[in-house]
């Protein structure tokens, strides 16, 4: 059990099983809050940093659980719906303790259901109310990770925190890290790299991967389709690369919004610049140990053998992932707009085609994660 002093995160999914998020068999953690909001974001629960309860009207069957579950008596069913107590059949969120624009459909409930545990909807029989988001302590998520142990150690596979964005929690990632580290846990950190030098560092240091999303080179673009500038991004990217740290650069290929060859090329070229100083690190750091010195790199690792930087023949990685249309429901569960609504998956043709950008300069890449 957590104590109350201990490091807490707020997480909306753990994912069991994955072959995606890094190599071997992983348990794939999502913690909420992302300082980014791309047009074809697939996990729209996790860009608030706060629980959202979220309601289904197709699935209610008017049983009332979740207002009998309600310490103040309210119908938690109507006011997800929109907050007007004469609402039947509306899909809708909100965001306990949020304040949203004039132009969001979210609706704001910071009173009376700020700091609530949402009881409505573990009572739902039907799952109609689902709560995004829930806190758990550092020891409680270390339970849940060390029971897969035995399939991480078998598979040669760990633990990915993905969100979201993991950064932006990052006193509790730093925490969870450094508790994987203690028992001989790999981890995986999938991540923007939005974040300050010394956060992004300080938690690649800990890892033993970094998958990290490259969008979009051109900076007006990348503003228009993420709401951020990607000066932070490239900047922690390069610094991950000059430290030799194990990395793979993640590459989502949407068509309309990242697809498209001159970007593709620029970013080819930036990331074939990546892997010399990653392999100009590697060697210095080879040439430190044969002297029988310990570098600042070394020194930040969980140990000999722990990170695939120490594998032979380890190298970095392009992974080209295709947009999916997975999360359009989740945009319609939320009645927000989904501004990828009409685009259309890339062809496997197209695929391969923009693996070849990349293939072409001598980097590694395959298609998917």
């Amino acid at each position: 059990m957590s104590s109350l002093h201990e490091p807490r995160g707020l997480i909306f999914d753990i994912r069991r099983n994955s072959y995606h998020d890094g190599p071997g068999l992983r348990t794939t953690v999502f913690l909420k809050g992302c300082p980014l909001s791309c047009a074809w974001c697939h996990n729209p629960e996790g860009l608030s940093p706060l629980p959202e309860l979220l309601f289904r009207p197709l699935r209610c069957i008017d049983c009332d659980a979740c207002a009998n579950a309600c310490a103040k008596g309210l119908l938690p069913r109507e006011l997800a719906a929109g907050g007007d107590p004469t609402a039947r059949g509306r899909a809708g969120s909100y965001i306990p303790g949020a304040a949203f624009g004039a132009d969001s459909s979210e609706k704001s409930l910071r009173s009376p259901c700020a700091d609530c545990a949402a009881p409505c909807a573990e009572a739902c029989p039907s799952e109609a109310l689902q709560l995004m988001g829930r806190a758990i302590g550092l020891s409680d998520l270390m339970a849940e990770l060390r029971a897969d142990k035995v399939f991480y150690e078998a598979s040669g596979g760990g633990v990915t925190f993905s969100g979201g964005e993991p950064l932006a929690q990052a006193g509790f990632l730093s925490a969870v890290l450094d508790a994987c580290r203690a028992e001989g846990i790999k981890t995986a950190i999938e991540t923007s790299s939005y974040a300050k030098p010394a956060i992004f560092m300080n938690a690649a240091l800990k890892t033993d991967l970094l998958l990290l999303d490259l969008k979009v080179m051109d900076a007006a673009r990348h503003r228009a389709y993420t709401g951020r500038s990607n000066f932070l991004i490239l900047e922690n990217i390069q610094s991950a690369a000059r430290e030799g740290l194990a990395y793979a650069l993640r590459v989502p290929l949407v068509p309309g919004f990242t697809d498209y060859d001159a970007g593709l090329e620029a970013m080819a070229d930036f990331a074939l610049g990546l892997e010399k100083s990653w392999q100009e690190a590697r060697e210095c750091s080879s040439k430190t140990a044969a002297a029988g010195e310990t570098s600042p790199l070394d020194q930040g690792r969980a140990g000999e053998g722990h990170s695939p930087v120490s594998d032979n023949g380890y190298r970095p990685e392009i992974h080209i992932l295709a947009y999916h249309d997975a999360g359009k429901a989740k945009y319609a569960a939320r009645k927000l707009l989904y501004h990828a609504e009409a685009t259309a998956v890339p062809s496997r043709e197209r695929l391969e085609a923009v693996a070849g950008i990349f293939s072409r300069r001598g980097l590694r890449v395959r298609i998917g994660g």
